[in-house]
């Protein structure tokens, strides 16, 4: 399994982060969070194998299944990629002054 999708956007831009791989079994869904730690910093009502981010500073992301369906409850240790957002800075022009 792994994330697919553009990892560097620009300052207020999105973009879709999609897994790839691995199947859902009876019951299963997707769980999306964000940080170092798979498990932690959940993204609340995220359970669709895309999700659509804004970050406005670099983020990692990961995604793992959950099957609660027993009797083969699983869960997957699951994938993470990390999105850069670019923050890019107007540059000032110098005013030439009138002479």
């Amino acid at each position: 399994t792994s994330i697919s999708g553009t990892t560097t956007i620009c300052n207020n831009s999105s973009t879709t982060l999609t897994a790839v791989g691995g199947s859902l079994g009876t019951g299963a869904v997707y769980e999306w969070g964000t940080g170092s730690v798979v498990g932690t910093n959940q993204i609340a009502g995220q359970s669709g194998v895309s999700i659509s981010v804004s970050p406005t500073a670099t983020t990692t992301y990961w995604v793992r299944i959950i099957n609660s369906a027993a009797p083969c409850a699983t869960t997957t240790s699951g994938v993470s990629t990390t999105v850069t957002a670019t923050v890019l800075l107007n540059e000032h022009v110098p005013l030439e002054a009138n002479v």
